[in-house]
């Protein structure tokens, strides 16, 4: 509604009905408010302004919607103007323009000179007064209608009747006189009814049918989407519009939050079955379904029980060409697949051959599926009730995950333990359908876990593929390499002490036997503990192990040196000489009975026959005659006289030097070390000599070949 006085001034009285708002002009000077024009019913507007301060207000429905203040004027509004109803004047009484023509009704429009009270507005709103303008009134002016406008007679009462009016939209640009019959309820192709006063068929609405159409019957309810959107744009529910990448993102764009409603990310074909894999992609005579895995961590290595427990993420990847994939984005978190549509479409099954139990891939809680954007999008077409960018199944993927703990079994070989390494295997078989359908493409497998665990340290990781039994299968190889520092410390090192500790019995006092063969069996017991220890901690095999050869030996060892410490004490010497230790305790035993006898004699006064007497005993033992000359007891205040048989000169005295048996007398359980070992008869002091040689050399020859078998296993596992 526009009134100008001249070309100059053509904003002199102003008000637009836009769909932003309502907006009034006086003198060129504009208020703006965000009051909407209501489409399809009658709305009552009321624009109050004062001369004198500026105030203005805007009313509608009776109601204040919004008020404000303008710069005063220098003047009221000029008469002999022209007033024009329906379009903006850009010079006196012309310049119009198409896109700036009002559509619509408009009736009981009045202008007064005065402010109407607040009661008077609400009266007239209600149809209950009818007051005419005193500057402008509305059943006394006379209007020129010119273009398309006309007039139509109605009841006051319709117009405050809230009823809406209903809308008619064309699919396309027609004529009025070729559309009037779209008009009519009954040729309608759909309608729509809103729920409530203000909304408008824009956006995506319920419509419900008129009539059979796309293989819907009349009456049947289907959402259609009216928007004024570009391309690449998607149209909410309300009619605005926000970037189609927007769609289901996760974070809300539409004003009503429906950008992040029903977000389907696979549209099924008619006749798809579940149960029924997919046809392989053009050129390829089978499906075509990668495997992939990702090791997370070993939580236990049972050596005894031949088990070992995986827990690790599998992840299988194909192509539907049956399905169609909406609105895919590129982060692949944004296609997650929902669980009422995993349900529907078509998954691998796997079964982990090797595995204690009956274990196979699933879809419970934890599992994955995702859609791969791979191929370029094309927009969906117009039997669709919103914008879509569709994907086809021939170029994207579906990917699904689960992440699994499962128990398998492994043949060890404990060869070279404790240097040894396990080569175990994880065998996954596609049981879906056969090898001449499917086939499992081994894809990559990786371990992410902590590669030193407490006993073993995870070596590389190899996939390869196979059949098995009619079935596509892939195997993945784990190498265990054994943490071999425990057993260092705790076995090879202490068995090498001992074996040293023993060796050094070699370099004891020579007449000290019961020291150095003390030493060796106690050695030889921790040992024999040791070896026991250690063997049942371990698995029982039928074959021997390494570490079972270097015990063995160990032992082997200690005995030979108990066997040489023997012989070097006993071989040398002559079991019936004069100076063997056999006639040695047989004359000590002799010794003894004469001293007995001699108190004997005392005691019954015979002492002087018996010191006269100079007879020469004989004892047997074992059939062996002992001759003894004499026996003479030697007393002496300071020290020991020796006593040697013949009772002659050879029985001199030998005070201040000590004789040989002196020597040889244990003291405190210890024997007195010779001045020179070379002259001792009684060990065979050439025999403890080389036997200080050939332990060493036994020994070092040994561990030659041992730990050189050991340490060249152990680089062929490093490699």
């Amino acid at each position: 509604m526009s009134y100008a006085v001249s070309d100059r001034k053509d904003n002199e009285l102003r008000i637009d009905h836009q769909v932003t708002g309502l907006r009034a002009a006086l003198h060129s000077k504009w208020v703006v408010t965000t009051v909407e024009t209501p489409l399809g019913s009658w709305s009552h507007f009321c624009f109050l302004y004062s001369y004198l301060t500026g105030q203005w207000r805007v009313y509608r429905d009776g109601v204040l919607r919004a008020h404000g203040a303008l710069p005063l004027s220098e003047s009221p509004l000029l008469g002999h103007g022209v007033y024009i109803l329906g379009q903006e004047q850009d010079q006196l009484g012309g310049g119009f323009q198409r896109d700036q023509s009002y559509s619509g009704e408009i009736t009981q429009l009045n202008l007064w000179a005065t402010e109407l009270a607040n009661h008077t507005i609400k009266r007239v709103c209600a149809c209950s007064e009818d007051v005419e303008g005193s500057a402008l009134g509305w059943s006394v002016m006379e209007w020129r209608l010119s273009g398309q406008a006309r007039t139509l007679t109605r009841l006051l009462p319709q117009l405050c009747a809230s009823a809406p009016r209903a809308f008619v939209y064309f699919p396309h640009r027609y004529p009025i006189n070729q559309a009037l019959h779209l008009c009519q309820d009954e040729a309608a192709m759909a309608w729509w009814t809103p729920k409530s006063d203000g909304m408008y068929p824009y956006g995506t609405k319920p419509w419900t049918l008129g009539s059979d159409l796309c293989n819907m019957d009349a009456g049947h309810t289907v959402n259609l989407t009216l928007s004024v959107c570009g391309s690449g744009m998607f149209t909410c529910r309300s009619g605005s519009c926000i970037g189609l990448h927007q769609r289901c993102d996760l974070k809300v764009d539409c004003p009503d939050k429906s950008d992040e409603v029903q977000c389907t990310l696979v549209d099924i074909l008619p006749g798809y079955s579940v149960n029924i894999p997919p046809p392989p992609l053009a050129g390829e005579s089978q499906l075509s379904v990668y495997f992939i895995i990702n090791i997370l961590s070993f939580p236990s290595i049972a050596t005894e029980d031949l088990t070992f427990v995986s827990t690790m993420d599998i992840t299988m990847q194909w192509k539907d060409t049956r399905l169609r994939y909406l609105n895919l984005k590129e982060d692949r978190t944004l296609n997650v697949v929902s669980d009422e549509y995993v349900s529907k479409i078509w998954t691998p099954q796997v079964f982990f051959s090797n595995a204690k139990g009956n274990v196979f891939t699933n879809l419970d809680k934890g599992s994955r599926v995702e859609c791969i954007q791979e191929g370029k999008p094309v927009a969906g077409g117009p039997d669709l009730p919103e914008e879509v960018s569709m994907f086809a199944g021939s170029e994207n993927s579906v990917q699904v995950s689960q992440l699994y703990s499962v128990t398998y079994n492994c043949d060890f070989n404990l060869l070279m333990f404790p240097f040894d390494a396990q080569a175990c295997a994880l065998t996954f078989r596609l049981v879906s359908a056969s090898a001449a359908y499917l086939t499992l493409v081994p894809g990559h497998a990786n371990y992410s876990g902590q590669i030193n665990l407490v006993e073993y340290a995870i070596g590389r990781l190899s996939i390869s593929s196979f059949k098995d039994g009619g079935f596509s299968s892939v195997a993945v190889q784990v190498r265990f390499a054994r943490r071999y520092g425990f057993y260092l410390l705790t076995l090879y090192i202490p068995t090498i002490l001992l074996i040293f500790i023993a060796y050094a019995t070699f370099f004891f006092n020579p007449d000290d036997f019961n020291s150095r063969i003390t030493v060796c069996l106690t050695a030889l017991l921790v040992l024999a503990s040791l070896y026991t220890q250690t063997s049942g901690s371990l698995p029982k095999t039928s074959y021997f192990k390494l570490v079972d050869v270097w015990l063995f030996f160990s032992i082997v060892m200690m005995f030979i040196i108990v066997l040489l410490q023997t012989l070097i004490d006993f071989y040398h010497q002559k079991m019936f000489d004069d100076n063997s230790r056999v006639v040695q305790y047989f004359r000590k035993m002799y010794t003894s009975y004469c001293k007995i006898m001699q108190k004997f004699t005392e005691e019954n006064k015979l002492t002087n026959e018996l010191s006269d007497k100079d007879s020469t005993p004989k004892a047997k033992s074992n059939g062996i005659q002992i001759e003894v000359k004499s026996l003479e007891i030697c007393r002496s205040k300071s020290r020991t006289r020796s006593c040697v048989s013949g009772g002659g000169p050879e029985a001199a005295d030998t005070d201040g030097v000590e004789s040989e048996a002196a020597r040889r007398i244990p003291v405190y359980g210890r024997a007195v070390r010779r001045i020179d070992w070379t002259t001792n008869q009684d060990v065979n002091m050439r025999l403890m000599e080389k036997s200080r040689v050939l332990i060493p050399a036994i020994f070092i020859i040994f561990n030659c070949t041992y730990w050189g078998a050991a340490l060249g296993y152990v680089n062929t596992i490093d490699d």
